[in-house]
């Protein structure tokens, strides 16, 4: 475990986190849900959503002539095609291991959203590789519902 926390903080020091652990806060001090099993939760969406990237939505962070060989990358590791089986990889990899994989198990509910929405952590929300908006995050959120 120790060995894989520094590997893990090693990571974050050179690449940044984004998006879903930006999430995650909220969702691990209003909800109690563990800090990586809140990251878990949005990972697939997000490789979804940041696989739609181009130059009109890319994050001034990104070099977004560098992210479709980085995608494909990420994609060849997880060994699928595409960014929803990748999607569908990640959410039986956290069936496999017993992890809910719905924000309702945690009776999280729509009126929750906002909670969640006003306490993202929006300096990792900024690392993420495509611009997302509150409306884009709230659609993401209630599909977890």
């Amino acid at each position: 475990m120790a060995r894989a926390s520094n590997l893990a903080g090693k990571a974050i020091n050179l690449t940044k986190t984004t998006a879903p652990h930006a999430i995650s806060y909220p969702l691990t001090y209003f909800f109690g849900i563990p800090h990586g099993h809140a990251v878990s939760l949005t990972l697939g969406d997000f490789f979804v959503f940041n696989s739609r990237i181009d130059k009109s939505n890319a994050t001034i962070l990104n070099k977004v002539n560098d992210y479709p060989g980085i995608f494909s990358e990420l994609l060849d590791i997880l060994g699928v095609t595409d960014s929803l089986s990748a999607k569908q990889k990640i959410t039986k990899l956290m069936l496999d291991l017993d992890l809910e994989t719905k924000l309702s198990m945690f009776n999280i509910t729509n009126k929750d959203i906002p909670l969640i929405l006003n306490n993202v952590n929006v300096e990792r929300l900024e690392n993420n590789p495509r611009r997302i908006s509150k409306k884009e995050l709230q659609t993401i959120l209630m599909t977890l519902i």
